[in-house]
């Protein structure tokens, strides 16, 4: 089937397919570098569709633009001519820093529909195709690059990674060429679900496995996602029409996370957004004795809410973290206000009548509470009057490496660490 919101597009596109006025100036569409190829992505919070799926298109169709040409795909085994049967539409897709005039459909991996489909373009009155793709029958899903790691310091930072050779041998496949893009996390889509690629370092070597991103990409301030691509080629080349099978990591990061190591690696995550319940995923090796710092967001205080109706917030007592002094803010009807310096088992009373929100800062960063840890900052509460408590614990968090040494070696030493969040709600 096809991947997520792509059904929506299918319908449109076939709609326009069938529409499109006659009137229209007509033009035959030159097509070249026709590809099809088994794609594998990871979770990801950059808004790329993650999963196993089918990549299908052309490299060059001329002319090319939407509305002006219009493309879709008909599965294998089909010989429907006409565009309402069509399984997929084929968006112009420029890439960035390159070829220009690309057509791609992305569609659910389907064993049963790996062999050759026909592409067909629209412009005008006039009916182009089928263009026949290569097959991918057998072709083995690549794995994703492991141990990603950023290091230096400033805004021209180094990735690091390692391609886990003997895996993609075993499945019979080669890396021909790797390909790393950072998107910005913080841009705006422009209405659109995916954070925009800001650079492209074009087709590596396989044997590449580390890249310096050049100055004058990152804000030192930013947030942004590695993109790391193994691409398995029918020819040895780093050619889009020659792909069988290609796997996309996406890595978050912020390029001011290892000036608080001075510089030292620190491995960056997979984010896997969940469905509101979000972890980091890592994968990396690791040594006894040696500390691994890994990239996480940590919570440094709290936002705690009533919900609609619920009575107000008579006290707190905090727990005991890092050096037990915490501050206490208040809302005053337009922002939060430093208002006290709390005491860990301290319990405090707020104003008579109670308070409707209050913020807790001032937990160190080296605490490295999980913010997704329900049970990270256990909190005592009580109410000015009887009645149900609706409202909510919002972490505030930051990115900070944090020294997982023991963690990691508490789990064994299995060379794969994994920190797994749970949503917060006070209860």
């Amino acid at each position: 089937m096809l991947r997520g919101v792509k059904k929506k597009a299918v319908f449109v596109a076939c709609s326009l397919l069938i529409g499109w006025s006659s009137n229209a100036a007509a033009t035959f569409v030159d097509v070249s570098g026709v590809f099809h190829f088994r794609g594998l992505a990871s979770a990801n919070t950059a808004g790329l569709l993650p999963g196993a799926t089918q990549q299908i298109g052309a490299v060059s169709v001329v002319p090319s633009g939407f509305p002006e040409t219009l493309g879709g795909a008909r599965a294998p085994g089909s010989t429907c001519m006409d565009p309402s049967c069509l399984d997929a539409p084929l968006l112009f897709s420029p890439r960035p820093g390159g070829q220009q005039d690309t057509y791609r459909g992305v569609v659910d991996y389907d064993a049963s529909r790996t062999g050759s489909w026909g592409l067909f373009f629209l412009n005008g009155g006039d009916l182009s195709g089928p263009f026949q793709t290569p097959s991918i029958d057998g072709v083995a899903e690549m794995p994703f690059a492991t141990d990603v790691s950023v290091s230096g310091t400033g805004t021209s930072p180094t990735i690091e990674w390692t391609i886990p050779e003997d895996v993609i041998a075993g499945r019979g496949l080669n890396v021909d060429y790797v390909n790393i893009a950072v998107r910005d996390l913080l841009a705006d889509r422009m209405g659109g679900p995916t954070a925009p690629v800001i650079f492209n370092g074009g087709a590596l070597d396989p044997s590449t496995t580390s890249f310096t991103i050049p100055e004058g990409v990152l804000d030192p301030d930013g947030y942004y996602s590695i993109q790391l691509s193994l691409n398995d080629t029918r020819d040895g080349t780093g050619r889009l029409s020659q792909i069988q099978s290609s796997s996309t990591g996406l890595f978050n990061f912020k390029p001011s996370v290892t000036d608080m190591t001075g510089g030292a690696e620190v491995i960056i995550p997979i984010v896997d957004p969940g469905s509101g319940n979000p972890y980091f995923q890592f994968e990396t090796q690791v040594t006894a004795g040696d500390i691994v710092f890994i990239d996480p967001l940590i919570a440094i205080g709290y936002d705690y809410v009533i919900g609609a109706g619920d009575p107000f917030f008579n006290s707190v007592v905090l727990p005991e973290v890092g050096d037990n002094l915490f501050e206490l803010w208040l809302w005053d009807g337009i922002e939060y206000v430093l208002t006290d310096i709390l005491t860990a088992g301290v319990e405090y009373a707020f104003a008579a009548g109670g308070v409707d929100r209050f913020r807790i800062l001032g937990i160190e960063a080296l605490a490295a509470l999980d913010p997704n840890d329900a049970a990270a900052f256990v909190t005592g509460l009580t109410f000015t009057d009887d009645g149900r408590f609706t409202g909510t614990m919002t972490p505030i968090t930051e990115f900070v490496p944090e020294p997982a040494s023991i963690a990691l070696l508490t789990l064994g030493l299995a060379g794969v660490g994994f920190q797994r969040r749970k949503q917060i709600k006070a209860a």
